[in-house]
């Protein structure tokens, strides 16, 4: 899932970053995140797909709004499909990632993950 990253722009004079800015810094985290997941544990990988599934549901709640924010937008074509329906693709990445360490996983954690 690795994007090739946009030129950072400028931000306006009032101090707001502009769309691609904060696309640019969002699909940054991103893809930190996914390019270090792989190096993480069990508790590690929980929190964070814990933490995409809590901004998905958000999302979905939420569905499209007028004068809906930047960053919704941005986090909704990250995660979501066009359908609202989740990223297939970062699934089957965090799913495979899981299948790695699920010898680490305890009891809580592997139900976290499958929630």
């Amino acid at each position: 899932t690795k994007r090739q990253p946009k030129q950072q722009r400028k931000t306006y004079a009032t101090g707001k970053l502009s769309f691609d800015d904060m696309e640019h810094m969002l699909y940054t985290i991103f893809d930190d995140t996914t390019n270090g997941i792989e190096g993480c544990g069990a508790r590690e990988l929980t929190e964070t797909t814990l933490g995409m599934a809590k901004i998905v549901k958000i999302l979905r709640q939420q569905s499209k709004r007028r004068g809906e924010d930047s960053s919704r937008v941005i986090l909704r074509r990250l995660l979501l499909s066009e359908d609202m329906k989740s990223n297939r693709e970062l699934l089957k990445f965090l799913a495979g990632t899981s299948m790695k360490i699920i010898h680490q996983f305890d009891a809580r954690r592997l139900s976290n993950l499958a929630y």
